[in-house]
Parts: structure tokens; sequence; C-alpha cells
């Protein structure tokens, strides 16, 4: 997924008490069309200010400030890999700093107050221990990458054979509760289907966290053959009922699923695809810039007038041309609304690594049409990364005919499957609920009745 604020849719008196009243942290409300982005500063001072900005909403990583310029009540910083800026100036009371925020030709007012980095946001569903279940942390190794992955096992106390899942993460490095923020999804799945009988691997990605291997260099070919490695650990496992071994993907691990089962992965028994992308990788992709462009309030006529750029763009993107060409072509196509900056620049340069450009020739819509075991699919209607409408369309015009399988849209879920107003990618902090309950119970009825 592309951060908001990096989203150019188109595509779019000296005084040392003074200075260092600015250290530590600090949050604001960036206004934006349909709500509001919430943006956290950290600054440090020492022999030289350092610091970093984060959007929680939309990443759990943070960026590295490359200027920071302090002047006795004013301060200056800078992002190069976000290509924003901010200038401000810090309040009376010491506690608020009022200033602008810009980016590109984006400028709103932002106010930034102190914020307490060590508070938490409430997460009902995140499970606390003792669980009546155990948990195991394991290790398997996918040989054909030399990659050795770590995750956690839960499974039921009571001797017996049960049905078993692996959990593949959507786009993005993941750890193995795919954790956004303080929201842990696939911890929370693992507890909810845990505690139905079902046993449950999670892991973190390649290179992530306790994993080896180098997730930037590395594609969905190769998170494929991750996930099926964990599906040969699962099988390894005595108390595994090896006729109901199943993967559960979310987003781009929906993808992935898809993909496994139309290939007929060696003991793949059922999927679970949720918000997972059932069309053209290319057209999706114009086709979340079109809702997420909307989210943020563009008008019709302004949306109607990029799309048509941006999906040249992905078709240069999807092309066998070599990258310098390749970038010439984009330059070119980006002139028409009125050229590319510096900071655009960079994001084409990123749109042409090869794990993108591979990631951007995938159709799953040949695989779908190969699918013979039993899959259930969800997606939610407030979805504006993979919308549902298109998808489910896609999924149930190509699915081959199975009795036990099932294809649901869910009212009022985002991207998530939170419980949404609007969709937007900046409400994803804000909601309470990490996975929605129907949804939990709607899974473990589906796989424990196969």
């Amino acid at each position: 997924m592309r951060f908001i604020i990096i989203i150019l849719v188109t595509f779019f008196y000296s005084c040392r008490g003074v200075s260092q009243s600015f250290e530590g942290a600090w949050k604001g409300d960036l206004a934006v069309p349909n709500g509001s982005l919430p943006l956290l500063f950290s600054l440090q001072k020492g022999d030289s200010w350092t610091g970093t900005v984060r959007s929680p909403s939309q990443t759990r990583l943070d960026f590295k400030l490359n200027v920071i310029e302090v002047t006795g009540d004013s301060i200056h910083m800078k992002s190069a890999a976000l290509g924003m800026s901010y200038r401000g100036r810090i309040a009376a009371d010491g506690e608020h700093v009022d200033g602008t925020f810009s980016q590109g030709n984006y400028a709103a007012a932002l106010r930034l107050g102190r914020y307490d980095s060590t508070q938490t946001v409430k997460r009902p569903q995140q499970p606390i221990g003792p669980y009546p279940y155990d948990r195991k942390e394991v290790s398997f190794e996918n040989t054909a990458s030399d990659v050795t992955l770590a995750g956690t096992l839960t499974q039921p106390k009571e001797p017996g054979r049960y049905p078993a899942v692996i959990l593949v993460s959507g786009s993005g490095p993941q750890n193995r509760n795919s954790e956004v923020e303080d929201h842990k999804p696939f911890e929370v799945l693992a507890d909810y289907l845990t505690r139905q009988g079902i046993i449950v691997l999670r892991y973190d990605d390649r290179g992530i966290a306790q994993s080896t291997g180098n997730f930037l260099q590395s594609n969905i070919a190769d998170f494929s053959r991750d996930a099926l490695a964990g599906l040969t650990f699962l099988k390894t496992q005595t108390n595994v009922d090896s006729a109901r071994l199943g993967m559960i993907g979310h987003s781009e691990g929906g993808l992935i699923s898809l993909l496994l089962a139309g290939q007929h992965a060696p003991g793949l028994r059922f999927i679970v695809s949720l918000a997972g992308p059932a069309m053209p990788i290319d057209s999706l992709m114009v086709l979340q810039l079109y809702h997420v462009g909307k989210s943020q309030g563009m008008s019709e006529a302004e949306l109607a007038k990029v799309r048509p750029i941006n999906r040249k763009n992905f078709e240069i993107v999807k092309s066998n041309l070599p990258a310098p060409v390749a970038m010439s072509q984009l330059l070119k196509n980006m002139r028409s609304v009125g050229g590319a900056s510096g900071a655009l620049q960079k994001e084409l340069q990123v749109m042409l690594l090869e794990p993108y450009r591979y990631f951007m020739r995938i159709d799953p819509v040949p695989f779908i049409q190969k699918i013979n075991i039993p899959l259930y699919a969800a997606f939610g209607d407030k979805d504006i990364q993979v919308p549902a409408k298109e998808n489910q369309k896609s999924l149930v015009a190509n699915l081959p005919g199975n009795p036990q399988s099932r294809i649901k849209t869910y009212p009022n879920l985002n991207h998530l499957l939170q419980p949404a107003k609007t969709g937007a990618l900046q409400e994803y902090y804000t909601i309470e609920t990490t996975i929605e309950p129907e949804l939990l119970k709607d899974i473990a009825n589906w796989i424990n009745g196969l």
C-alpha cells in the first residue's frame, strides 16, 4: 500500500532553554478531505538534532528527518523519503507548535502537541494470557531460498488431530502478528481460531524480526515459497489432520493463496482469501488510485483526467522495457499533468524495482480458473484498496463451482476488515476493533464444517 502523505494521485535569540523544549514526541492531525491524518514526530537533541516522522494510521515505519533546524522558538524539519517539510513556531505554553506542513504542491496548517509516546490506544480484541491452548515458538526452512522463517504455533491442549492453517500476510514487511500500530490482526485471528479447535501457524516475513533473508530484494514468488515451506512444516506435526490443511491470506497474502491453489500446491486442501485481489494487478492499481483519490476529495473530473495517465504508467511498469527506457516513458507520460517533480521521480524509480514490476505483471484469473479446492473469500464493501464489487465479480465469474466454497462481501468493513465509516486509510488507526467478530466466527465455522 502507498502512504497517503506520499501519494501523488496523478499516478497523486538563540536560547538553549527554548530550543531544548522541542525535544520529545509530538503529534498532530493533518487536515485532509473527509477526515484527518495523524502524524507523529520524535525529536532528540545530542551533539545535533535527530528525529523521525511517522504516519501511524498507515505504517509502523519511522522515516528519518534529514533536516532539523532550530532557531530560537522556530523549527524547520524535512524528510527526503517523504518529500515533506514542516515549519513551525513553539507556542507560549511550550506544549504546542503552530506551523505549516507541505508536500509537493500541497500545504496545510498543522498544530503539533506534546505526545506521550508510551500511551496506548484501546484494542479490546488483543489476546491476554493465560491462554486455554498451547503457544510454541517454532522455525522452519525454505531450503530453496536458504531462508529460515520464525513463527508461533498455537494448538489445542487436548490430544487429537485438528484442522490447521498457515497465515500469510499482506504487502509490505510484516511480523508474525501482521502488526499495524497497536493492532495485531494475525494474533487476534490465531487466538480465535485456536479457541475453536484449529491449529494456526503465523510467522515473521523473511528478513523481518526473527526470520532470515532479504525482504526488499524478494518478490511474490519468494513469499509464496515461504508460505509453502510453512505448509510443509505443518504437515509434519502429529496433531495436524492433513486432510484439513489450509492457508489464510490477507490482501497480497490472499492473492498468494489463490495463486497456490490454482497451481494445485501439494497438501493444500482449502484456502481463505481475506480482501485478496482477484483481478489483474495493474487494473487493480488503477481502480485503487481512483478510490483513494475519491476518498481524499478529488472530483470526478480530476479522477477522469488522471485515470488514463495512471493506466499508461502501470502498462509501462509491467512491460519488459529496460528500466532506463521505462523511466523515460514514464516521465514523458507525466508531461500532460505538468511533469514529475523530484519527489515523484523517486517514487517512479521505486515502481521500476524488479519486485514491484514482477507484482504488477500478475494476473490471478487463469489461476482462479483452475482452483479445485474449497475457498472462502471475504471482502469489505468499504475497502478502497481491493474494492469489493469488482474483485468479487471477477472471482465469481472465474471460480469453478464447488459446493463448499463461499464468497461474501461484508457491509461496512474496510481493507483491514474493521467496521468503518468511510473506509479511508486514515481511519485504520482510530478504529478500536481489530477484526470484525462476525467474520472471525464465519471463518472458524466454515473451516470446522469442511
